[in-house]
């Protein structure tokens, strides 16, 4: 209950910030470029870093993805505008009653279940995020035995294969 929310913050942090080699604006730059789109989502049992291009953009974009998931910069500007947002929202589901009705519900039904801690976390967990909780957190992601990766389209699969044990093969397990 203590960090609900870091897995949204996170992700959303390391999809959107640059990375160790492009900073936030050739990031985006570079992701335009390719007609691609990267993001992140995260679920009470799930996170998933998820691309989405061209197949003549497929290399270039796996490689981007492979970077922002191995080595995002996590700029402590962007985690403070990504916690500010999702502080916000937190605050509009307390606005809404059909909202309101869902956390209640969610509240009842998992009570005593990790489910109950919710992925967009609590005001006052999010607000004491930080930087190195969110690439703690993203460490973690990053052992083999956490990881499946999914490719949906007219990819050559041993291509894939190949690039995938490129990229993540070296992971600790």
């Amino acid at each position: 209950a203590a960090d609900a929310g870091i897995s949204e913050l996170a992700l959303g942090v390391a999809t959107s910030g640059g990375t160790a080699t492009l900073d936030k604006d050739a990031y985006h730059r570079k992701l335009a470029a390719l007609g691609s789109d990267l993001g992140a989502d995260s679920g009470p049992d799930f996170a998933a870093f998820k691309a989405k291009t061209l197949l003549s953009q497929w290399d270039e974009t796996f490689a981007l993805l492979a970077e922002t998931f191995l080595h995002p910069a996590m700029p402590a500007a962007e985690l403070d505008i990504r916690k500010a947002r999702q502080i916000a929202t937190l605050r509009r589901e307390q606005e809404d009653p059909d909202a309101s009705l869902n956390l209640l519900v969610n509240a009842s039904v998992f009570k005593g279940h990790p489910f109950a801690n919710r992925p967009i976390g609590t005001e006052a967990s999010v607000s004491t995020l930080t930087v190195d909780a969110a690439r703690a957190y993203l460490g973690k992601l990053r052992e083999s035995h956490r990881l499946l990766f999914v490719t949906v389209g007219d990819v050559e699969p041993g291509h894939v294969i190949e690039k995938v044990k490129g990229a993540f093969g070296d992971l600790p397990h």
